[in-house]
């Protein structure tokens, strides 16, 4: 059972995807909540179909032939090999309605999280020869992202700087995710919740929302892949992004100080050449040449200019 420190308030009710009702709002996450939330949880239909049954599939192939990913995906072998294990995903009705809920109300975070299931299945595949953990893998990047479709869509896709009470929003996300997940699956305990809510946990403890000391090399995978796609890509607040060696000079100074994977990061880096190095080979260049927004901040979260607040203060007490 997770220990939930800094004590977190709901500020609103949660709801599940057919409506029914999780929390209410006012209620403190405590293991006695957790247990109840998955008592709920377990009686719930967990009926799969495999996602290459689903539209998505074709959507997953589609995101891997975008601009920024012609040079990761550049061998049509290495989208055969991804959409051969992310076509086996298995998908329960949650997680449909769900993914349905992105594609019709944000479309960015829906691609996001394609993007990151395609990054995250490529990169695992590298580190784990077992099959079922890297299909695991995927399916928790799949869902990674889900605490988002409880964000106000003004607040998602503002294009202004979000004030204290939005920016709660985008900090709590991924406890709104692990509660989710934790009620689809029945298990607090699940690769899903445990992935929806660490996603942005650091190595260091500089992450959020808790700012626990994480460094699961599985989770720490999705993290980096998350991070990289956010980076890149256009958003409604920087429509100008990072380009790639700006992001992946961003993600070796992370993990230089601390705070990423290693392994990970460098592994990201061997995808994004052309000659695919190895690892014990990558010489890694460290003159920041790469493009970076001007004055950016919290780049992958929020606004550029936002103070962050104190999350020991103030995260997650409802005050």
């Amino acid at each position: 059972m997770i220990n939930p420190y800094p004590p977190f308030v709901m500020r609103e009710d949660l709801y599940a995807c057919d409506g029914g009702l999780i929390l209410r709002q006012g209620e403190m996450i405590t293991p006695t909540i957790l247990q109840e939330i998955m008592e709920k949880g377990a009686s719930r239909s967990k009926d799969e179909t495999l996602l290459k049954n689903k539209e998505l599939f074709e959507d997953i192939m589609a995101v891997m032939n975008e601009e920024n990913y012609k040079v990761v995906f550049e061998m049509d072998e290495d989208k055969d090999s991804v959409m051969d294990v992310v076509g086996e995903i298995p998908m329960t009705e949650d997680i449909c309605r769900e993914l349905e809920v992105f594609k019709v109300m944000d479309h960015y975070t829906y691609r996001h999280v394609l993007v990151t299931t395609a990054l995250t299945t490529r990169l695992y595949k590298d580190l784990c020869q077992d099959p079922q953990e890297v299909l695991l893998a995927a399916a928790t990047a799949l869902t990674h992202d889900f605490g988002k479709s409880r964000i106000p869509i003004e607040v998602l896709q503002s294009s202004r700087k979000l004030n204290y009470e939005e920016f709660l929003y985008i900090l709590e996300h991924p406890w709104i995710g692990f509660l989710l997940l934790t009620y689809y699956t029945g298990r607090s305990d699940s690769l899903f919740a445990q992935v929806a809510f660490n996603h942005h946990e650091k190595i260091d403890g500089s992450g959020y929302p808790r700012g626990a000391k994480v460094d699961d090399p599985f989770i720490q995978v999705v993290t980096i892949c998350d991070m990289f796609d956010a980076l890149i890509s256009p958003r409604t607040y920087r429509m100008i992004p990072f380009n790639i060696r700006g992001a992946l000079d961003y993600l070796c100074d992370e993990a230089e100080s601390g705070r990423l994977n290693v392994s990970a990061v460098r592994l990201l880096l061997t995808h994004n050449r052309r000659s695919k190095p190895s690892l014990e080979s990558l010489v890694c260049s460290r003159d920041h040449s790469g493009y970076a927004p001007p004055e950016e901040k919290n780049h992958y979260s929020c606004h550029e200019d936002y103070q962050e607040p104190d999350l020991d203060d103030k995260l997650g007490t409802g005050k």
